[in-house]
């Protein structure tokens, strides 16, 4: 009788990370910093089919459009577009939903131009849907 905790437990892991990436779905404003100081607003729309669409500059022309996973509360983007200076590389990031503000952090970029490991910028959900946690 002791394995019914433990199926218990594993299924409730399991619904509790599977929350977390339905959560994330969706359009996202990142509020990000360069090494220099300089801000800008990114946008970047997560599918559930595993694409990714990244508007760099939220200026509404598509830069990216490749692939992505979630595992816990890591978001990981390899880049598959092909002829891409960074096809192959792989992109971490973990993001931070239960607080006000949301927050996603540079975990790994193995494509940047500038070192931004451990940056942590604020997001905002774009279209507002089901969750109070973005006001």
């Amino acid at each position: 009788m002791k394995t019914r905790p433990f199926i218990l437990f594993t299924a409730l892991l399991f619904l509790a990370q599977f929350g977390s990436a339905q959560d994330f779905l969706g359009d996202w404003l990142v509020y990000a910093t360069d090494t220099k100081g300089n801000s800008t607003i990114n946008k970047f729309s997560l599918a559930a089919n595993g694409t990714i669409s990244i508007d760099y500059g939220n200026d509404e022309e598509v830069e990216v459009i490749t692939s992505y996973s979630i595992a816990g509360n890591q978001l990981l983007i390899k880049n598959t577009a092909k002829g891409s200076p960074c096809e192959g590389l792989l992109m971490i990031y973990e993001f931070q939903l239960d607080e006000v503000p949301n927050t996603i952090k540079v975990i790994e970029e193995q494509c940047s131009l500038d070192q931004r490991k451990g940056a942590v910028w604020q997001i905002r959900r774009m279209n507002y849907t089901n969750t109070l946690k973005n006001l």
